[in-house]
């Protein structure tokens, strides 16, 4: 009967462990993604930030060349 209890301890035991390994493993992949999002939040701003600028200087060249026709 003891020997049924030990096995039946170490099983469950042993399924803890798993359990606490998946646990581990899926807040890992979270945290990653959640840095891979931030990430690309920064690339994103600095993207639109260089696009915006890229814009402005096309704007004032329209607007110089419109004012002296070549």
């Amino acid at each position: 009967m003891s020997y049924h209890e030990d096995q039946s301890k170490t099983t469950s035991n042993k399924k803890l462990s798993l359990n606490q390994k998946l646990k581990d493993a899926n807040q890992i992949i979270i945290d990653k993604s959640l840095d891979n999002s931030r990430v690309r939040q920064i690339y994103q701003l600095e993207f639109d930030q260089s696009l915006y600028s890229d814009i402005q200087i096309y704007k004032k060249e329209l607007s110089s060349y419109l004012l002296n026709p070549v």
